[in-house]
């Protein structure tokens, strides 16, 4: 099933550049932005990233960060490593390659959390893919490219976009950000060290939006 699922990702391909010009903000700026709140997810089944969207205090010292990453992710054999701390609990979509990784911190300042993009992406639009190579910060610059086209019976990726950009195994789950330092997307697949070609669920679907909404209250 996956292997007809990638190769259907990759007919529905259409051509367009790998290039991409200057934006309002500069890729290093954005790069070192995304840096502040890149996670590494990592457990015995392997390693992916995520995006910090959500946070709430319960108490005291304490708050509850909910990070937003792709769903073969959370598929991962926990318990969940979250930048050196335990996970509490994670939650993975039923049909869409999406998942949430909890993870409660007593501590007076909680990691920061990314602003969302209020639209979603525009075909041809500069990107920067921001996640993890081998436990490493893997920053990479592309675009937006085509909607995806798939089977109806392959609903995985649903909605998702293509983007050009270096993407390496780990970078599953990280974040896709526009050129002001928003979450476009998340990371859910791409052909590694190959042609530059990616995958990305856009954070303003209204299903992504109502999956946040009931896991998050």
């Amino acid at each position: 099933m996956v292997g007809m699922f990638k190769q259907a990702l990759w007919i529905s391909v259409l051509a367009f550049t790998s290039g991409c010009a200057e934006g309002p903000t500069t890729v290093s700026q954005v790069a070192e932005s995304a840096l502040l709140v890149a996670i590494v997810v990592s457990s015995d089944g392997g390693q992916g990233s995520a995006v910090p969207v959500y946070q709430e205090h319960i108490g005291g010292s304490a708050y509850v960060v909910a990070y937003l990453t792709a769903g073969h992710v959370v598929d991962m054999r926990g318990p969940f490593d979250v930048n050196g701390v335990q996970a509490a609990s994670a939650y993975r979509h039923g049909v869409l390659d999406i998942g949430l990784i909890m993870v409660v911190y007593d501590q007076e300042a909680p990691p920061p959390i990314v602003p969302m993009a209020s639209r979603l992406p525009v075909t041809g639009e500069d990107i920067l893919a921001a996640g993890f190579y081998s436990g490493f910060f893997s920053p990479s610059r592309g675009m937006v490219g085509n909607p995806i086209v798939v089977p109806s019976f392959l609903h995985a990726w649903d909605g998702g976009y293509l983007f050009t950009s270096a993407s390496s195994r780990g970078m599953s789950g990280g974040a896709i950000l526009n050129l002001k330092g928003e979450v476009l997307g998340i990371v859910v697949g791409g052909r590694y060290e190959s042609e530059h070609l990616g995958c990305f669920l856009p954070i303003q679907s209204p299903v992504i939006q109502a999956f946040l909404q009931s896991s998050l209250g």
